[in-house]
């Protein structure tokens, strides 16, 4: 089995990260470190990269993906966000007291009627548009 460092430099390769680009073109919420893997093979746009002057981006990154649902809703709506991408085994941070929800939807728990499941071939990101 893959360890989580191993796990996190593999959702930064271009064999992660480029069949997202078969997506239509939205604004994507994903790990910090994974953003600027997602601007240089996608056409998309990334609410945060680990550029320490997108402070509202950062703040999106860490409370969005490492809080609960309603972080996460919260963010997504204040952002525009179109899909949400998860590196399966390296789960964003918990910040609040319990498992952060993207990390439990990334594990498997069945999303909200507001995320729609995507199968994106060529990846093992999991990935979700907001409905």
């Amino acid at each position: 089995m893959e360890d989580r460092a191993g796990t996190a430099l593999r959702c930064l390769t271009p064999e992660a990260v480029t069949p997202l680009a078969d997506l239509p073109p939205g604004t994507m919420l994903a790990l910090i470190r994974m953003g600027p893997a997602i601007l240089l093979h996608t056409p998309h746009a990334i609410v945060a990269a680990p550029y320490h002057r997108a402070i509202s981006g950062l703040v999106a990154g860490i409370e969005g993906l490492g809080g609960s649902e309603a972080d996460l809703r919260r963010h997504v709506a204040a952002r525009g966000i179109t899909y949400l991408v998860a590196c399966p085994g390296q789960p964003a941070l918990d910040i609040g007291p319990e498992k952060a929800f993207a990390t439990r939807l990334a594990e498997g728990e069945a999303p909200p009627a507001w995320l729609e499941p995507l199968d994106v071939p060529g990846t093992f990101l999991k990935v979700w548009r907001v409905r």
